[in-house]
């Protein structure tokens, strides 16, 4: 009798509620504490394999048009708690990845797992992989948007199970971003933005008054003009025919300019633009400028730091492109270790204050991501290369050993 009130799976049904309504305690107790996230990333990550585990107990293979909304619910946690102590490193990256997995071995076909694979697989550096599964969020987002446009043809209201388009469209910025940055894809890129900019306007067309579907943030069409415009710029660098070449450049700067100005907190925008006004107008200072609004966004990133010191050289400026390449270096991550391998004899006080107040704060701090590690490798390889330039060849020879190091 006991059997049939209380199936096999009670048990592990109560677990489950139980283990939400922990998650949910703990998240509220972090809140925006950064001392507190820190201290809970173990417990949170913990809690969701112990809620992966639970649901492979409850759930099986799902059969035609069943959802398994619990476990969506629990993709959606996982990746939120992710982000709320950040676990950015590539290990917890991976911990996120086998919950991701795994729940897609729980799901059939479903864009909300895929769309959160994407974004933790391109932070993974997993680029090939990243790139499959958009590839498939897409073909699976393009059938759910023609159930879309009849809804909105009929005026009744959307599935809650379907993807929303602004979810779509930062998916689809991210996809633009992995071509052309991670795969070096111009025409993979474009696209993805002209995928989104259709969407973008048969939204427009079809609900004017926003009254089904909210309005698109300008946040996010700043970015798709961005990718759109670097797109465009990465053509007009490699095309071999002038008319096209001139295109494209003209193209890619109307469409930075645009997105620098729906969101001139931007980086990108203001990077990208930078560099076609180097690389396609040849306008040093104008070129000059753009670098700069965008090492002022975000001077923990090097490429604009990078553009500035190749802009200085170009002026023949060489003293100056030493001085920024120092400021530079200064503000990565990267630096300490950097500046570790130097020998105390050769540097300035205030450099060898710093490493010590480093060494003895944490001997074991965490270095940066790889990519960044790169950018500041490439930063310290034109350094080195300005030196032999400026001082000699002897100069440049002094810094080979902390390349080596680093």
């Amino acid at each position: 009798v006991m059997d049939n009130v209380t199936p096999a799976t009670f048990r592990v049904f109560r677990r489950l509620r139980a283990n939400r309504l922990h998650m949910q305690l703990e998240r509220q107790s972090i809140g925006t504490d950064s001392s507190a996230a820190a201290q809970a990333k173990e417990r949170v990550m913990a809690s969701h394999r112990r809620q992966m585990a639970l649901l492979k107990a409850t759930y099986a293979f799902p059969r035609a048009n069943e959802a398994h909304a619990e476990v969506l619910a629990e993709v959606d946690g996982a990746a939120r708690d992710w982000e709320l102590v950040r676990a950015f490193s590539r290990v917890e990256s991976l911990r996120l990845l086998e919950v991701l997995y795994e729940a897609v071995f729980l799901t059939f076909n479903s864009p909300q797992v895929l769309r959160h694979l994407v974004h933790v697989l391109v932070r993974f550096g997993d680029y090939h992989e990243a790139r499959l599964a958009f590839v498939t969020y897409r073909e699976l987002v393009e059938r759910q948007l023609e159930r879309v446009k009849k809804a909105l043809g009929s005026g009744s209201k959307i599935d809650s199970g379907l993807e929303s388009v602004n979810n779509i469209l930062r998916t689809v910025v991210v996809g633009a971003r992995l071509f052309l940055v991670h795969l070096d894809s111009a025409h993979d890129c474009l696209s993805v933005v002209h995928f989104a900019n259709d969407l973008i306007d048969d939204v427009e067309t079809r609900d004017p008054d926003h009254r089904i579907i909210p309005p698109v943030p300008e946040t996010i069409r700043a970015q798709v003009a961005l990718w759109k415009g670097a797109a465009h710029g990465r053509l007009a660098q490699r095309s071999r025919e002038p008319s096209n070449r001139a295109d494209h450049h003209c193209a890619a700067l109307q469409l930075l300019r645009q997105a620098a100005e729906l969101n001139s907190q931007l980086y990108e925008a203001h990077y990208f633009l930078a560099l076609e006004l180097a690389l396609g107008t040849r306008d040093i200072a104008a070129a000059t400028a753009a670098a700069k609004q965008a090492a002022a966004l975000d001077a923990t990133r090097l490429d604009a730091w990078h553009l500035l010191v190749l802009l200085s050289t170009a002026r023949k400026d060489y003293a100056k492109a030493l001085q920024i390449c120092e400021v530079a270096m200064r503000q990565s991550v990267w630096w300490p270790a950097y500046n570790e391998s130097q020998p105390d004899a050769n540097k300035s006080e205030e450099s060898v204050a710093l490493s010590h107040a480093l060494h003895d704060k944490d001997a074991k701090a965490p270095m940066g991501s790889v990519d960044a590690g790169m950018d500041f490798f490439g930063l310290a390889m034109t350094q080195m290369a300005i030196e032999g330039r400026h001082h000699g060849f002897d100069a440049s020879l002094d810094a080979q050993p902390r390349l080596f190091a680093l």
